[in-house]
């Protein structure tokens, strides 16, 4: 009997919680998932080029907690912007600044990647496109 209501008060309390997470915090698991397969990647073909260049060290992998922690909050916020607007005109701006912050956090991690596969094999992709892809990484602009 005394199992059952621990049980059942264990329940409810993580029900709560949850229910209030979702809400306040953060909810989009499915992007999150996603993000953090191509954190791994990058994190990955990062090792592969180091190794590859000589240049392999434990330093950088103080990098990989902080952007995970960056990412994180960064969410949190866009879940915030997004979700507690209090009119229409907000709530459709916040959204679409909360599709813009996951594409560019997906847009980075992958330009990241394309970059660790260029140390790894230089000739791998065409000049025009690593040309293409650093003049966006240093100006932002596709022109």
């Amino acid at each position: 009997m005394k199992s059952s209501v621990i049980i059942t008060l264990a329940s409810a309390t993580f029900a709560t919680f949850q229910q209030a997470f979702a809400k306040y915090i953060f909810n989009a698991w499915e992007f999150a998932a996603f993000l953090a397969v191509m954190v791994v990647i990058d994190t990955a073909t990062g090792v592969w080029a180091a190794y590859k260049n000589n240049d392999l060290c434990s330093s950088p992998f103080g990098k990989v907690f902080t952007k995970v922690v960056l990412y994180a909050l960064f969410l949190v916020v866009l879940h915030g912007l997004a979700n507690f607007a209090d009119n229409d005109a907000s709530r459709t701006v916040f959204a679409w600044l909360n599709s813009v912050g996951f594409a560019a956090l997906i847009g980075r991690e992958a330009l990241s990647v394309v970059e660790n596969i260029t140390k790894i094999k230089p000739d791998l992709l065409p000049a025009f496109i690593r040309k293409r892809l650093r003049d966006f990484n240093e100006t932002g602009s596709t022109k």
